[in-house]
């Protein structure tokens, strides 16, 4: 169990520090660890049958793999707390208006939107994607001053860049912009 639980803790760490985009693609029961994993990931897709919820209580056990971090910046405190403490498992739809899940898809069409947001974040400009997402993932543990001089930054990084050149040119040119994470 301790081996498996550093594992845990390694891919959980590693998911939610992924400089890039990670989308869950959710098709069936994702509840506790399973829960986490999906939490660690920026965007989750569910299939209209997945089922989310935190069923770690039901065995005397504890959202011990990142579940406590994780849950209340998703749904709440209060919300979080009832979940994990009464073992709720919810619908995809009801779990999409927690805040547990970005998007609810029906299970035929799960793959292809998945794949479609892939392909859409594809797109667009890399370093504005992963400067974004490093400045909103800080922000949640941070003041509001110190988001303001990280944004500071990061505009510093971003506005000199051949891709901000390649997005304005394009926008003038009425044509898609060529992004190159430059």
């Amino acid at each position: 169990r301790h081996e498996m639980r550093l594992g845990m803790h390694e891919v959980v760490t590693k998911l939610h520090r992924c400089d890039k985009p990670v989308i869950a693609m959710i098709n069936g029961a994702a509840v506790a660890g399973g829960l986490t994993l999906a939490l660690a990931c920026d965007f989750r897709i569910a299939a209209d049958t997945a089922k989310l919820g935190d069923t770690s209580g039901r065995f005397g056990l504890l959202p011990d793999e990142g579940g406590a971090w994780f849950f209340p910046r998703a749904m709440g405190l209060d919300r979080a707390m009832k979940m994990t403490m009464l073992s709720e498992v919810y619908a995809a739809d009801e779990a999409l208006r927690l805040g547990l899940v970005t998007e609810v898809v029906t299970a035929t069409n799960l793959s292809s939107r998945t794949m479609d947001l892939a392909r859409a974040l594809a797109a667009k400009a890399p370093l504005a994607v992963r400067l974004a997402k490093s400045m909103m993932r800080h922000g949640m543990d941070s003041s509001l001053e110190h988001s303001l001089n990280d944004a500071a930054l990061s505009v510093m990084i971003a506005n000199p860049s051949e891709d901000v050149r390649e997005g304005v040119s394009a926008f003038f040119q009425k044509r898609p912009p060529q992004f190159k994470g430059r």
